[in-house]
């Protein structure tokens, strides 16, 4: 059963969202059957957010075009949060590297002097050498003033905080969802709050596995396919919709992270927001343990 919650409370679950804007440059998520977004969509989406008190954006310069459209509807209302590239494994050296420069270019896109985060978006240069090198360049972003928080997006919660620490980041993005725990488990999102780090967590909805399937399983492999079933039959069950036992679950369990939710029309995000103004908690008594396909990385297409 669901239970309604005071508007304090409502308010605090929507001023956690964030509106993820893969799809806004790209045709984004396993389950997207329609494609890029309209830029005449974008705006109304970001139109009907900001009224309803959703002030925060995730978005990247490896989403297509979405920072150009971004800043061309404006968004210095919100709180921007953009992922720039590491050094490449092959091809340009770490003294060519200049995130200042990259991040200059997606503030040049974006329409706005200051992002309020901007992360890594390939957490691979933690394990090279000049991971401190790195660190000290991305740092710089804060002195000059072109980001508030700076860190790293990451795949393994369960070394993020470390990483955080010792390299002196105080921003780090992780998944997290019903199925994908880990950053709960690990401890992280506690030890991230009481040490003044600031947390978003991404695929939330599992890429929409948890909500529907791919309409061409086809050409899909490695997908958690069993566990999503079961858990949309679970909330079939106990008369929930899949939208508000996930969303439920991380607003609640995130503590104060920032919660990004990918939504591809103003419907989408009127359901979201509606699933945020209720807590309905599923009940499910045989968690699956953790699978290596709840990564998307490990997922393939045959195409």
């Amino acid at each position: 059963m669901g239970r309604h919650i005071d508007s304090q409370k409502k308010n605090i679950f929507i001023n956690k969202l964030a509106i993820g804007t893969a799809a806004f440059g790209m045709a984004y998520g396993i389950t997207n059957s329609s494609g890029t977004v309209s830029m005449r969509e974008v705006e109304r989406i970001l139109i009907r957010a900001y009224e309803k008190g959703v002030q925060k954006l995730d978005t990247a310069s490896a989403y297509g075009n979405a920072e150009k459209i971004l800043g061309q509807i404006g968004v210095e209302n919100f709180h921007v949060t953009t992922k720039i590239p590491g050094p490449a494994k092959r091809g340009p050296t770490l003294r060519q590297w200049d995130p200042s420069k990259m991040l200059s270019q997606s503030l040049k896109n974006l329409k706005i002097e200051q992002c309020h985060t901007a992360l890594l978006h390939d957490p691979s240069f933690i394990d090279s050498p000049g991971a401190s090198k790195i660190a000290t360049q991305v740092l710089r972003l804060k002195e000059e003033g072109l980001a508030r928080h700076v860190g790293f997006s990451s795949y393994e919660p369960a070394k993020a905080f470390e990483i955080c620490v010792n390299l002196g980041f105080d921003a780090v993005q992780v998944p997290f969802n019903f199925l994908d725990r880990r950053a709960s488990s690990t401890g992280l999102l506690d030890l991230a709050r009481k040490n003044g780090i600031h947390t978003s967590v991404r695929s939330i909805f599992l890429q929409g596995l948890l909500l529907a399937e791919p309409k061409d399983l086809a050409n899909c492999e490695r997908l958690p396919l069993q566990a999503t079933r079961q858990f949309r039959a679970c909330c079939e069950a106990q008369c929930i919709s899949p939208e508000q036992a996930a969303l439920s679950f991380v607003l609640q369990e995130a503590n104060d992270s920032e919660v990004v939710v990918g939504v591809t029309s103003v419907n989408e995000l009127e359901k979201t927001l509606e699933a945020s103004c209720e807590t309905k908690s599923l009940v499910w008594e045989e968690l699956p343990p953790w699978d290596s396909a709840y990564d998307p990385r490990t997922w393939q297409n045959k195409k």
